[in-house]
């Protein structure tokens, strides 16, 4: 009579452990990619603006610009009556792009208004263009800050895209021909300001 003969047990193997030196093996792979990583995200984060949040443009610099003509843009005062910039000519002239509730632009009011005081007395033009902004906040902005200058609404933001303005505040400067020849990102002092006008009127 023959013996039924039994499977023989079988046993489960633990999966070996990885040693030390294959994860530091691992680790020296994976380091330099998150590195890189990282560093490119820190840029992405520098290049935010820092102050005011988005669209508010807190320190002032000039940025180059190639000449190029005033579009025919139409835009209404705050009394009601037609602006054509591009039919300033003649005339040297100052657009600034502001808004009531933007700090920057709040700060940098004042020195717009000495500017406008002495540069006029030479027939240069000022031409504040308020954008992002309730009509009564505009307004009440001009009314605090004793704003005398010519002011305007962009209310539809198309003079703001045909420029290519980037936040607020910001200011250009159109020659006697039309031309806009001068561009400031950021607020700017009075003596700043008139210097640069000053250049454009010497045709520099």
């Amino acid at each position: 009579m023959s013996v039924p003969v039994s499977a023989p047990e079988t046993q489960s193997v633990p999966p070996p452990t990885p040693s030390p030196l294959r994860w530091l093996g691992v680790a020296a792979a994976v380091l330099p990619i998150a590195l890189i990583l990282l560093a490119f995200g820190s840029r992405l984060v520098a290049r935010e603006p820092s102050a005011g949040g988005m669209g508010v443009n807190s320190i002032g610099q000039a940025v180059p610009i190639a000449p190029r003509p005033m579009p025919a843009v139409v835009l209404k005062t705050m009394d009601g009556t037609e602006l054509n910039l591009s039919e300033m000519r003649g005339k040297v002239t100052v657009v600034n792009f502001w808004s009531s509730w933007c700090v920057p632009c709040q700060e940098e009011a004042p020195a717009l208004e000495r500017a406008w005081q002495l540069a006029r007395l030479r027939g240069v033009e000022f031409i504040g263009v308020n954008i992002w902004d309730p009509a009564s906040d505009a307004q009440k902005f001009i009314r605090d800050y004793k704003i005398t200058f010519t002011t305007a609404a962009d209310v539809s933001g198309r003079v703001a895209i045909d420029l290519g303005v980037t936040g607020i505040p910001e200011t250009y400067i159109i020659s006697r021909e039309g031309q806009i020849v001068r561009r400031w990102v950021g607020p700017m002092g009075d003596e700043r300001l008139l210097a640069l006008v000053a250049e454009v009127e010497a045709g520099l």
